[in-house]
């Protein structure tokens, strides 16, 4: 018997495979989370650099700050799987990117913006 054969049988009769509706899901939340994230991001440089008084190369210093937890977070979230399961990964996570996001509209100065959306956002 394959493997194959061994994995049909286990779906048994099941007409839906659950699976691919965790893929779904999946793929919609990293296509929210890439947008709002990454690509919208150039469009507020503008805006919110004349608000906040910072200039564009401050702006653009954000991704930076991604791009150096990215060596360190699947370590952390990999601590954290093993231990809590991907539950709280995806809440926590969901959680600080969104509170991250809503707290964006309350910044003053440029550190704020580097915590919020730099370091918290990076790591919800």
């Amino acid at each position: 018997m394959t493997r194959l054969d061994t994995w049909l049988e286990r779906l048994g009769n099941r007409w839906f495979f659950y699976g691919w509706l965790i893929v779904f899901s999946s793929f919609i939340s990293s296509m929210i989370n890439a947008g709002t994230g990454s690509y919208a991001l150039g469009f507020f440089i503008i805006p919110m650099g004349e608000d906040i008084g910072i200039s564009r190369t401050q702006f653009s210093v954000i991704p930076l700050f991604k791009l150096a937890a990215i060596p360190i977070l699947p370590l952390l979230g990999l601590l954290v799987d093993r231990r809590h399961g991907g539950r709280i990964i995806v809440s926590v996570g969901s959680l600080l990117g969104g509170t991250a996001l809503a707290l964006t509209s309350q910044i003053d100065k440029v550190w704020q913006f580097y915590m919020l959306y730099g370091i918290i956002y990076g790591f919800g």
